[in-house]
């Protein structure tokens, strides 16, 4: 399945100014709705359902500091060198710069 994501976004209170923009969704959140579901269908507990969404949710968090020390290490940043050495396809990348920017807010995020 190819999943995709619309934004919608409005910065006044008149919805004649209501924006949206195609996005590409990030395969590690697609992976991880799928194995919710998959775990749902299989019966398993809500605790351990919910530590599954704990679990992947810190990877999330973890890999995002990897691309934070990564952007700092280099000078020139290549997209797809940087999704391979992190070991995550490049559209989780957008994810991992806006989870990044939380942790790391002086990180010049307009690199790539």
């Amino acid at each position: 399945d190819k999943w995709t994501v619309k934004q919608v976004s409005c910065q006044y209170s008149s919805s004649d100014r209501i924006t949206h923009q195609e996005l590409s969704a990030s395969n590690m959140v697609g992976s991880i709705v799928e194995s919710i579901h998959d775990l749902w269908r299989l019966k398993m507990s809500p605790e351990f359902c919910l530590m599954h969404l704990e679990d992947r949710l810190q990877e999330i968090y973890f890999k995002s500091r990897s691309l934070a020390e990564y952007i700092r290490a280099h000078k020139r940043i290549d997209q797809s060198e940087l999704s391979t050495t992190l070991g995550v396809d490049t559209s989780d990348i957008p994810l991992l710069l806006a989870v990044a920017g939380t942790h790391s807010p002086n990180l010049a995020l307009g690199l790539l």
